[in-house]
């Protein structure tokens, strides 16, 4: 399955998660966790990893009383987190303290370094929100591949994978890191990855400008508008 965001499905889904009826500063955050949020109570997981989640604790908190929860993620220094000192306290404050049930791991999907803390073919749900767009290219097939050993046999790695509407096709390494990684998706064509702009979930641009275009100073122009395209596969039974 890959699709894109639309305001009709976020609707639909803070009908049912109304905690996120309301203005956001992340669109497309809210979107990507309402939709797993989605999954999860469809396929109910044992054993769940999210990762890249930064301070976000919104599926974490969730899922840590339902089943077994494992978080991975570690200081990248990206320009719109905090120094490292700050980080680690924000870390503490925004998720050690809310998610007391769940497994916090220190590293990064793909890494040559070894974690021991996830055992291949055990999860049944892999995870991400709006984080693999923001990797180098070269990076999709070591992450990719690296989630679908860890992935048991049938489990799921699903997402948001955002996008600048201008280039929808920069998916497509992903998509065939997907397939490189022999996990199946049902994906309609790459050029066929688009929607009626009217029907279209978008971040806000201001938001944009201000939070993640900020590395550029400010004589920074706006680089287009983005949307997110939700993508599930599933590893062979």
């Amino acid at each position: 399955m890959l699709e894109l965001a639309t305001m009709n499905e976020w609707w639909r889904l803070n009908a049912r998660y109304p905690e996120f009826r309301k203005p956001s500063h992340a669109m497309l955050k809210d979107f990507g966790y309402m939709k797993l949020m989605d999954l999860v109570d469809e396929v109910r997981p044992s054993r769940l990893l999210e990762f890249g989640h930064g301070f976000n604790s919104t599926l974490l908190a969730r899922c840590q009383d339902r089943c077994e929860v494992f978080a991975l993620d570690d200081y990248q220094g990206l320009p719109y987190f905090p120094p490292l000192e700050d980080w680690e306290q924000m870390y503490d404050e925004y998720i050690r303290k809310p998610c007391p049930n769940a497994t916090l791991v220190r590293g990064l999907l793909g890494a040559e370094n070894p974690l021991p803390q996830l055992e291949p073919e055990t999860f049944d749900l892999i995870v991400s929100v709006s984080v693999l767009e923001e990797l180098p290219r070269e990076a999709f097939d070591p992450v990719v591949s690296h989630a679908a050993r860890l992935l048991a046999p049938g489990g799921l790695f699903a997402g948001t994978f955002d996008v600048m509407l201008k280039w929808p096709n920069s998916i497509n390494p992903l998509v065939q890191a997907i397939r490189n990684a022999g996990l199946e998706l049902e994906t309609p064509e790459p050029n066929r990855l688009a929607a009626d702009f009217n029907e279209l979930l978008i971040e806000s641009p201001s938001t944009v400008m201000i939070t993640y275009q900020m590395a550029e100073g400010d004589a920074r122009k706006f680089n287009g508008h983005w949307s997110s395209a939700w993508f599930v596969a599933r590893k062979p039974a």
